[in-house]
């Protein structure tokens, strides 16, 4: 059930963002309380706070953003919190991504490194990734995994290509086993 008010949330603050060209900075916007949310625990408990009005979490969170809110998030904030539907910020917020990636055709791009890569190679394989995910945007996400040795694995969706040395290396081994066999 809150996971449908949650999606109902979301739903009407992207409708919104929309209808008034203002996607980017709400996306900016929820991004940044979502982030807060999930690093900071005081941060977390001053919106889950019910002691605390509306206006007051408002104005702490401007100060907290360093900046203005847009119109939107202000009021979409005031309105979760007057119908005391902060319990479920984090499932409305996580909806909203959603929404906002399909919207934009955006998808999650896993690379899998045993170093960080440099900007030139980044960039083709974010090449790369946009033909294998058929989509217009790509969010990549990067991880350093020392175990794979080199080369990298990518994963769009539910495919998975795996370059890794580690890899080759296994199949060596298990082409060297099947021979001697």
């Amino acid at each position: 059930m809150e996971k449908e008010i949650a999606n109902r949330y979301a739903k009407s603050l992207i409708d919104v963002a929309i209808k008034r060209n203002m996607l980017n900075n709400v996306y900016n916007n929820i991004t940044l309380i979502h982030n807060m949310c999930t690093t900071v625990p005081l941060f977390d408990n001053l919106i889950q706070n019910p002691t605390i009005s509306t206006k007051n979490k408002i104005f702490i969170l401007n100060k907290i953003c360093k900046h203005e809110l847009d119109i939107i998030t202000k009021n979409f904030i005031e309105l979760l919190t007057q119908k005391r539907r902060y319990k479920i910020l984090r499932d409305i917020l996580q909806s909203f991504f959603k929404l906002h990636d399909e919207y934009t055709n955006t998808k999650n791009v896993y690379i899998t490194t045993a170093t960080k890569i440099d900007k030139d190679l980044l960039e083709k394989i974010k090449v790369k990734a946009l033909k294998i995910a058929k989509c217009t945007k790509i969010r990549l996400i990067e991880k350093i995994e020392p175990k794979i040795i080199g080369g990298y694995i990518l994963r769009v969706d539910d495919k998975q290509i795996d370059a890794s040395f580690n890899s080759d290396l296994k199949m060596f081994n298990k082409t060297l086993v099947n021979d001697n066999i």
